[in-house]
């Protein structure tokens, strides 16, 4: 059965998070699922929650494919194209060029050993006591460095902030404006909130 994940690690996202986005995902995946909410804290003592993500890829959690989400995002349309055909894809970073794309951790689709098994192996080999997690900015850094190439790019996964495109599905907010910030007529924030 396909698991729907997400990470709420700290203090930044509150409970209502979680709920919203658990409620836009039933809204608008047709395919048979269960919803998991990562609260592990990373391993790196004082790292970012963010490195919580890395639980994801241990074998014990997923045994069929996973779609991960971050805590703010907006889903606005169906999910199920982003979870049918195989292989590793991934937000593609907005910020990243054509001829050297890099991709981005807020959406994430994969079936265990989809190269999965690599990131699992290198996140064992990068614990504490081996070379730190720090060596990397950030999580998404180290999947990109693990995966190299083998990854594709989710369509309809666009960033809020350089602009949406006519088939998002899925609006991330990496940064700032959170979707709390959204004026309150706003029709995504308006999407966020419908409960």
């Amino acid at each position: 059965m396909l698991t729907v994940a997400c990470v709420q690690v700290g203090t930044k996202y509150e409970e209502h998070y979680v709920d919203r986005l658990r409620t836009m995902v039933a809204r608008n995946l047709s395919v048979p699922h269960r919803f998991e909410v990562i609260r592990r804290p990373p391993l790196l003592p004082g790292a970012d929650g963010c490195w919580s993500k890395l639980w994801l890829f241990e074998p014990l959690f997923a045994q069929d494919k996973v779609l991960y989400l971050d805590l703010d995002v907006i889903v606005t349309g169906s999910l199920d194209a982003l979870v049918s055909g195989n292989g590793f894809r991934a937000m593609r970073d907005p910020r990243s060029t054509e001829s050297r794309p890099k991709l981005n951790s807020s959406a994430m689709v994969w079936l265990p050993g989809d190269q999965s098994d690599r990131i699992h192996s290198a996140h064992l080999r990068h614990r504490p006591e081996g070379k730190p997690l720090g060596f990397w900015r950030g999580d998404q850094e180290f999947i990109q460095h693990q995966l190299g190439e083998f990854w594709d790019p989710l369509p309809g996964v666009h960033s809020y902030k350089m602009g949406l495109k006519p088939d998002t599905v899925v609006a991330v907010f990496h940064g700032t404006p959170k979707p709390h910030d959204l004026p309150v007529d706003d029709p995504l924030r308006r999407t966020w909130e419908d409960q």
